[in-house]
C-alpha cells in the first residue's frame, strides 16, 4: 500500500521540516511548494496524485488570492487544513468557511498528525461510500424527516455553512424565515466573543467525528439582542456528505434567573461591605472627634485633626488657617514619607497661595465649597494655576487631592487639603463626604478654641484695664488732693491759689474725659448713642481741633502741619463726634511720637468720601499688632511702660466712624517707622 501524498503550501521551505516532524507517526510522502506562480501551481495540482493539502497561512494569501480558486477548480474534492499563527476565533472561522477541514494554531502543530490521519480516513471512507450511495441518500432523507418532525430546535451545517433549520430553531432565532438562513454562515448568528469556542467544538466534530456535549453560547437575534442557548452537536451524513447536526435548547430564562441571583448576591455583598465601611467610618469619626476636641489650643486642635487623618485617610495633609488680618498661614503639615513635610514647605515658600487667584485653596476659601481632583495623573497642568504644586505631586505618584473648607458659624476659617499617594487608592465621592464631615467637626472645634482664646484675651485685657483704670483715676485724684492741701496752706497767697486751681481744673478735665470715654463706649455698645447729623466742614473741624489741643502734654514739642483745602469740605455727620474722632487721632499721634516728632494732617476728597490722613514719625506699629489696634483697652508698650490712657481712643474712632457710614484704617512699615491712620467719611449728598 502506497503512503499518502501530502502537498505543503508555504512561503518558505523551512515549513516542510516542521510538518514532517509533526507527521512522523504517519508514513506520508510530504512535498513542499511555494505556490508563487499560478501556472506552475496548476500543473502541480493537475497530476491528481495528492491525498491532501496543508496550507501554512491562510490560502487567500497566496498568488494574489488565486490559490484557493485554483484548488477549487482543479482539485475540488481535495481536502486541506490550515496552519496559522493567528489564534483568534475569527481567523479560525474564516479558515473553516473557505472549506478547510481543520484550523490548527501554529503553537499546536503537534496535533497535526491526528487531524491529517482523520482527514485521510474520511477521504478513504468517502471513496468507499460510492458503493453504498443509495443507502447514504436514504439515510440523509431519514435525517431530514426526523429533523423536520422534531419539536426540538435542530439545525444542520457543514463547516459553518447552514444547510437546514427546522421551524422550532427558526422560532428560537427570533422568528426568522428558515429558508433565508440556508447558505449563511452560522457565525453570523453567534456572538463574536463565542466564535473561538464554537470553532473549537465544531472542529472536534469535523476532524475527529466526536459528539460534543452541550455547551453554552449566545445567539444574535434580529433586533440585536442575545439569547442564551445550550448547543450539542453530532457528526452525520447529510445529502451524501459529512455534516454536523446541532441541537439547541433555550436557557435564557435560566441564565437570567442565575444572573438575577448573582446580582442579588452581589448586592448583598456590596450592602454588607457598605455597612462595614459605614461602621468603620463612624468609628473613625467618633475617634477623630474625640481627638480634635481634646484640646482648646487652636494650633493643637488643627494638628490633632491632621494626625487623625494621616496615614489613615491620607498620605499627606495640609491645614491652612485664615488669620485676623486676612492673611493665609500654614498651620499644620503632615506627611507619611521622610522629607515630605520639608518638600511641601519649600513648595509653599516658592509658590505661596494668592487668595485672589484661581488656585485650589483660594477657590475653596472664596466659594466655601469642597473640590475633588479624582485623577491627578490625568490632570492638565498647563492650564492650572497650581501647576508647580501639582507637578511635584504627580512626580511623587499622588493619585488624588481633596480640598475642603473649615466652616463654622457661616464663616470660612481655613482649608484642609488631603493627598492620596501611590500607596492607596484614588479618592472618590465617599472619601470627599468623609473629609467634609471631619472638616466640619474640626471647624467647630477650631472655632471653640478660637473663642476660648478670645475669651482668655478679653479676660486678660479686662484685668489690665481694671489695673489701668485704677492707675489713671488715682493720678488725677492724687494731684487734686495735693492741690487742695496746698490751697489750705497758701490761702493767703492769691497767685499760688490760682496756680493750684488750674491744676485742679486740669485734673478734673482729665477725669471727665476718662469717664466720658467709658460712657461713650458703653453707649455705642448698647446702641444708645444718638448722632445729630448735619453738613459739617471737616476742614474747619481739623483746624479747630489742632488749636484746642496745641497746649496739651501729648502734643507739646511736636511739629504739627495741616494740609486742608481752602474751600469747605462738607461731610454728613455730627460735628461734636467728628471733632472727637479728629482729636483722638491727634492725641494718639502725639502720645506715640518721639520728641520733636512730626504730625501731618492731610485732608483730600476721593470720590464720594472725604479722606483724612493723620501721619506721624513716631514709634510705629509691629505688623502682628495692626489687626487688633482698634480693639478696646489695647495699648502699645514703649520699652517696659505703656502710655497714659485707657486704650479706648482708637476704639471710639472706629465705632464713631462706622456710625457715620465711614471707616478708619491703620498702616505702618513697622516699629520705629511711624504710622498713618486714615479716616474716611461720606460727603454731603453722597
Amino acid at each position: 500500500m502506497k503512503p499518502p501524498r501530502l502537498l505543503v503550501i508555504a512561503p518558505e521551505a523551512a515549513a516542510l521540516r516542521q510538518v514532517k516532524d509533526a507527521l512522523s507517526p504517519i508514513a506520508a510522502d510530504v512535498v513542499w511548494h511555494a505556490a508563487d506562480d499560478g501556472a506552475v501551481f496548476v500543473g502541480v495540482l493537475s497530476d491528481g496524485l495528492w491525498d491532501g493539502l496543508i496550507f501554512f497561512g491562510h490560502p487567500r494569501r497566496y498568488v494574489n488570492g488565486l490559490c484557493l480558486d485554483i484548488v477549487r477548480a482543479y482539485a475540488p474534492n481535495l481536502p486541506f487544513v490550515v496552519v496559522t499563527a493567528e489564534t483568534t476565533g475569527d481567523a479560525a472561522a474564516q479558515a473553516l468557511l473557505v472549506g478547510a477541514r481543520a484550523w490548527i494554531p501554529a503553537a499546536a502543530l503537534s496535533a497535526l498528525g491526528g487531524i491529517i490521519a482523520g482527514m485521510l480516513a474520511e477521504k478513504s471512507s468517502v471513496r468507499g461510500l460510492g458503493n453504498i450511495a443509495d443507502d447514504s441518500r436514504r439515510r440523509s432523507e431519514r435525517y431530514r424527516g426526523l429533523i423536520e418532525l422534531s419539536p426540538e430546535p435542530l439545525a444542520v451545517h457543514r463547516r459553518g455553512l447552514i444547510l437546514y433549520v427546522n421551524a422550532p430553531a427558526a422560532d428560537l432565532l427570533g422568528g426568522v424565515d428558515a429558508e433565508a438562513l440556508i447558505g449563511r454562515s452560522m457565525f453570523d448568528l453567534i456572538h463574536p466573543d463565542d466564535h473561538a469556542v464554537v470553532v473549537q467544538r465544531a472542529q472536534r466534530v469535523w476532524a475527529i467525528g466526536e459528539r460534543n456535549p452541550p455547551g453554552e453560547i449566545r445567539l444574535i437575534l434580529p433586533d440585536g439582542s442575545y439569547r442564551h442557548v445550550e448547543a450539542a452537536a453530532w457528526p452525520i451524513v447529510y445529502e451524501d456528505e459529512p455534516a454536523n447536526l446541532v441541537l439547541l435548547r433555550d436557557i435564557t430564562e435560566r441564565r437570567q434567573a442565575e444572573e438575577s441571583r448573582q446580582q442579588l448576591l452581589q448586592q448583598e455583598r456590596e450592602a454588607r461591605a457598605a455597612a462595614d465601611v459605614a461602621r468603620e467610618r463612624l468609628a473613625f469619626l467618633v475617634e477623630a472627634s474625640s481627638v480634635v476636641n481634646a484640646n482648646l489650643d487652636h494650633v493643637a486642635t488643627l494638628d490633632n485633626m491632621a494626625r487623625s487623618l494621616v496615614p489613615r485617610l491620607a498620605t499627606w495633609c495640609i491645614v491652612d488657617q485664615l488669620q485676623g488680618d486676612g492673611r493665609l498661614a500654614v498651620t499644620t503639615i503632615l506627611h507619611t514619607k521622610a522629607g515630605g513635610e520639608a518638600r511641601i514647605r519649600q513648595i509653599r515658600a516658592e509658590h505661596p497661595i494668592n487668595l485672589s487667584s484661581d488656585q485650589l485653596v483660594a477657590r475653596v476659601i472664596r466659594s466655601g465649597k469642597s473640590e475633588l481632583i479624582a485623577d491627578l495623573q490625568r490632570f492638565d497642568l498647563d492650564v492650572s494655576p497650581d501647576r508647580e504644586r501639582f507637578r511635584t505631586s504627580q512626580t511623587a505618584g499622588d493619585h488624588s487631592i481633596i480640598c475642603v473648607p473649615l466652616i463654622a458659624r457661616d464663616r470660612v476659617l481655613g482649608t484642609m487639603t488631603l493627598g492620596a499617594g501611590r500607596d492607596r487608592r484614588p479618592y472618590d465621592a465617599d472619601d470627599l463626604a468623609l473629609a467634609e464631615e471631619l472638616a466640619h467637626k474640626a471647624a467647630l472645634a477650631l472655632d471653640n478654641a478660637l473663642l476660648y482664646r478670645d475669651l482668655q484675651e478679653a479676660d486678660r485685657r479686662k484685668e489690665e484695664f481694671l489695673g489701668l483704670l485704677g492707675h489713671e483715676l488715682r493720678n488725677p485724684l492724687a494731684g487734686t488732693r495735693n492741690a487742695v492741701h496746698l490751697l489750705r496752706r497758701q490761702a493767703d497767697r492769691p497767685e499760688q491759689v490760682l496756680k493750684w486751681v488750674e491744676v485742679i481744673d486740669r485734673q478734673q478735665r482729665l477725669l471727665s474725659r476718662l469717664v466720658e470715654d467709658l460712657l461713650d463706649v458703653s453707649r455705642i455698645n448698647s446702641g444708645k448713642i444718638t448722632l445729630n447729623r448735619e453738613p459739617t466742614d471737616l476742614a474747619a473741624v481739623i483746624r479747630e481741633s489742632v488749636e484746642s489741643l496745641a497746649d496739651t502734654p501729648s502734643l507739646a514739642c511736636r511739629q504739627i502741619s495741616v494740609e486742608v483745602p481752602a474751600v469747605p469740605v462738607l461731610v454728613d455727620g455730627d460735628p461734636m463726634r467728628i471733632a472727637q474722632m479728629v482729636m483722638n487721632l491727634l492725641d494718639n499721634a502725639g502720645k506715640y511720637n518721639v520728641p520733636d516728632g512730626r504730625i501731618i494732617l492731610t485732608l483730600t476728597v476721593a470720590g464720594t468720601q472725604a479722606r483724612l490722613d493723620v501721619a506721624d514719625t513716631g514709634l510705629g506699629i509691629a505688623p502682628e499688632r495692626l489687626p487688633d489696634i482698634f480693639d478696646p483697652f489695647v495699648q502699645l508698650s514703649v520699652g517696659d511702660r505703656t502710655k497714659p490712657g485707657l486704650g479706648l481712643g482708637l476704639t471710639l474712632v472706629r465705632r464713631l466712624a462706622e456710625l457715620h457710614d465711614g471707616s478708619i484704617t491703620a498702616a505702618s512699615p513697622g516699629e520705629g517707622a511711624g504710622s498713618v491712620f486714615t479716616l474716611r467719611l461720606p460727603l454731603v449728598g453722597a
